[in-house]
């Protein structure tokens, strides 16, 4: 199968699906082996991204810049800070990466969610949580 041939399944699975196609849905409706997207794209991602579709979901990792533009979605909705259960409602992306257990991913919204439990104080002019 050429590249091209590749490209166009992606972008008609895409329609019928109304979402990125994953490698079985590839595989079984357009006949698209897990070789032929290693060998002209380097997998599915470079397939996606040349087919002009954004990856994502599980498995996608997302930049750091897209995480934090997420949530301060999510924060100016709310009107404040929100806490790790309430961006993990209404966010667009998981928090499980930004866990310091991880230690993988994007560990930006840690600090910036406030956690069960956690106190705000004020020292020396500067807002602190506890």
């Amino acid at each position: 199968m050429s590249r091209v041939e590749i490209l166009q399944a992606i972008r008609s699975c895409a329609r019928k699906f109304k979402h990125n196609p994953t490698r079985r849905e590839l595989r079984l409706t357009a006949r698209v082996s897990d070789e032929a997207l290693r060998k002209h794209f380097g997998g599915l991602k470079g397939a996606l991204e040349r087919a002009g579709l954004r990856p994502s979901g599980s498995g996608f990792r997302q930049r750091e810049s897209t995480v934090l533009l997420d949530w301060a979605r999510v924060a100016r909705m709310l009107g404040k800070i929100p806490t790790m259960t309430e961006y993990e409602s209404r966010g667009g992306f998981s928090d499980m990466p930004s866990t310091p257990a991880t230690g993988t991913g994007p560990a930006c919204l840690m600090p910036l969610c406030v956690l069960p439990g956690r106190k705000r104080s004020r020292e020396n002019g500067k807002t602190c949580w506890r």
